[in-house]
């Protein structure tokens, strides 16, 4: 059953107002954000169960994506409390997530962001056993 919390009404550091409202259901977490004529966006996904809906011990953030258009405001950081606070909540044990080939042009942004929240942050060198074009390394943070 899909559950939609109430929207958190929240201000960015350039005064624009936002709506930020979670969708929940037994397998993921999606936060949409509405604000003038960005309506609906999906922006940022979390993972928290298998496909047979068995809660993983870590849940799985796929995807933080806030338009460049609307970087440096805070929306980022704002989301990803939210998704930690939520999956806290929901009894994980934490939170981890994969670099990949799409992340590249910004790792060292990447890594300052993640650290800030507590992440561990690895990345993979061409020789290590996790690496491969797609997959550039690891976050991670337990509770």
């Amino acid at each position: 059953m899909v559950q939609r919390d109430q929207f958190v009404r929240w201000r960015d550091k350039l005064g624009r107002v936002w709506d930020v409202y979670q969708t929940d259901d037994p397998g993921v977490i999606v936060w949409h954000a509405r604000s003038g004529s960005v309506r609906g966006k999906n922006i940022a996904n979390v993972l928290t169960s298998d496909s047979d809906l068995k809660q993983l011990s870590f849940a799985f953030l796929t995807d933080i994506h806030v338009d460049a258009r609307m970087e440096d405001r805070g929306l980022g950081s704002m989301l990803l409390s939210r998704a930690i606070a939520a999956c806290r909540t929901r009894g994980h044990e934490g939170i981890e997530s994969e670099l990949s080939e799409v992340d590249s042009g910004h790792f060292d942004k990447l890594k300052h962001f993640y650290e800030k929240f507590g992440f561990t942050v690895t990345f993979y060198s061409p020789e290590a056993p996790g690496y491969n074009h797609r997959r550039r390394g690891e976050i991670r943070l337990k509770f």
